[in-house]
């Protein structure tokens, strides 16, 4: 995109072909990133645009707890949203995506910004909101496939918010339409390029076979993936995508894109994966369920073995973030986010705290997204990657949790924000 070539790859037939395997939106940035620091090598330029999409995200996440506690004093308020932004700013997991230069660069942002977009829809119930939020829907969905469930699961946690309430549903519906116009315009210019049914992009299939082959039913892969279950696939019967698979397969560089066997192959591969995902999946159906418990405990970073230490390479991750990640995520983020959460379901003790702090229904959008993603691994496969989208949440709860930690509950709710939910102030 930025050499202009609107994105078209060499392909194995010595031309340029569109390729469909992942959305648009992460390389539309990197490129404008790359016309805007033209004075960079373009692999710098890369890693400045993502760390300054970072940066922003980081301000985003610290704007909604500062947001979501409109109950508590201007001291506390400040101390969530500076405790909340600097967990998300200093999680060396997200500093690795940007030095991976993976895709949670702009992911991070497009979710973080959805949750502080959906909380003032849903405090202000103006349609300016639900455009603007609409549009970040889009984002989020044309940057990683998965983004369509989390962007779901937002609003599913935003309608039952504004129902709850008796307020009008419409601006939510809203953004939700504006927000499907990105995959369906996206997925209708695929399909007819490709000639064949394209959902956003052809990646998914190998989202769910590297999650239910037989390679990782047992041993340090379960609940986990592996590279090989999508290399040892024959799925062509053209000559181009068979091309396509012998040039992947020579490469020795992970991070070189080889030539592309063209988007109607590209279909075709994703499609036939995914047959071949829901076929092991009723083949197999208990060697699924028992690698659920162990794909839920990787992505929350309780369980991990040698072999993702062994294809983090492979995956885009750095491996010492990663190490340092899980600690920081261990010890510091999920102990303070299962206070938050905790909190939430009580009636007294730290529930009285979290209750002082702000209206604990603003939090069902978060916790709708943490729900979301649960079910995603649970389907998929547990990594860290896929953790990406609720990390803004995570921050903000883990937050939370700080400060009912420390906190008193010598004071009401001074406030109540969502009593006029969906109507204009």
């Amino acid at each position: 995109m930025a050499t202009g070539h609107g994105g078209r790859i060499a392909d194995v037939m010595g031309g340029r072909s569109w390729s469909f395997r992942y959305p648009p939106a992460y390389p539309s940035v990197l490129a404008l990133g790359q016309r805007l620091l033209f004075w960079l090598h373009p692999i710098d330029a890369d890693l400045w645009a993502s760390a300054a999409l970072g940066a922003v995200a980081a301000g985003v996440v610290a704007a909604l707890a500062w947001r979501i506690c409109a109950g508590a004093s201007t001291g506390r308020r400040a101390a969530v949203a500076m405790i909340a932004g600097m967990l998300f700013a200093a999680n060396p997991l997200l500093i690795g995506a940007s030095v991976s230069l993976m895709s949670e660069g702009l992911y991070l942002l497009a979710i973080a910004s959805a949750l502080l977009l959906a909380d003032r829809l849903l405090v202000r119930g103006r349609y300016g909101d639900a455009v603007a939020l609409g549009f970040v829907f889009g984002v989020a969905a044309l940057t990683r496939s998965e983004g369509i469930v989390l962007v779901a699961a937002i609003t599913l946690g935003m309608l039952i918010v504004a129902r709850r309430h008796g307020s009008r549903v419409r601006p939510v519906l809203a953004a939700l339409g504006i927000g499907l116009l990105f995959p369906v315009g996206w997925s209708v210019f695929a399909s007819t390029t490709a000639g064949r049914p394209v959902v956003v992009g052809t990646n998914g299939g190998s989202l769910l076979l590297g999650a239910t082959c037989p390679l990782i039913n047992h041993d340090d892969a379960l609940g986990y993936w592996h590279p090989d279950c999508h290399v040892n696939l024959s799925f062509s019967s053209t000559t181009a995508a068979r091309l396509g698979a012998s040039a992947s397969a020579a490469l020795t560089n992970p991070w070189v894109v080889g030539p592309v066997p063209g988007p109607t192959a590209d279909a075709e591969g994703s499609s036939a994966m995914t047959r071949a995902a829901f076929r092991l999946m009723s083949r197999h159906p208990l060697a699924l369920a028992a690698a659920i418990p162990f794909r839920v405990a990787r992505g929350l970073g309780l369980y991990w073995t040698h072999l993702q230490d062994v294809h983090e390479t492979f995956e885009g991750r750095s491996h010492p973030w990663e190490i340092a990640g899980r600690w920081f995520h261990l010890l510091l983020v999920l102990p303070l986010t299962i206070v938050a959460v905790v909190a939430f379901f009580k009636r007294t003790g730290i529930g009285r705290r979290l209750r002082a702090l702000t209206d604990v229904e603003r939090l069902i959008p978060m916790l709708a997204l943490l729900i979301g993603w649960l079910a995603l691994v649970a389907m998929t496969y547990g990594s860290t990657r896929l953790r990406a989208g609720v990390e803004p949440a995570l921050a903000v709860l883990a937050g939370l949790g700080a400060a009912v930690l420390v906190g008193h509950h010598d004071r009401a709710l001074s406030e109540q924000p969502m009593a006029h939910v969906g109507r204009p102030e």
